[in-house]
């Protein structure tokens, strides 16, 4: 089975959080995506998939609630700033006063 890639392992985990997606969603489709790649060279798609592994049997187990799984698995995701800088153009109407 081929892996998903980080950024499919981060956009699935971003539907979830946003509520696109369901818990019981996101399991469903990372249970079947991630099976088997522990046993995978050490990547970063490997290091995420356990940490969201270890917070779902955390869930699974009674040892955290559905709210701290998301805090948790949001925690997991980079910090991205979306500042865009400032432009100025010359304006494309130009009025006069009579």
């Amino acid at each position: 089975m081929i892996e998903p890639t980080l950024q499919e392992l981060q956009s699935r985990l971003v539907d979830y959080l946003t509520g696109n997606s369901s818990l019981s969603e996101f399991r469903d489709w990372f249970d079947l995506e991630t099976w088997g790649i522990a046993a995978e060279s050490d990547s970063l798609v490997r290091d995420l998939a356990g940490e969201i592994e270890l917070r779902l049997a955390e869930f699974t187990n009674g040892h955290l609630s559905e709210n701290e799984v998301r805090r948790h698995l949001k925690n997991l995701l980079p910090e991205v700033d979306f500042q865009l800088p400032v432009t100025y153009r010359e304006p494309l109407v130009e009025m006069k006063l009579s």
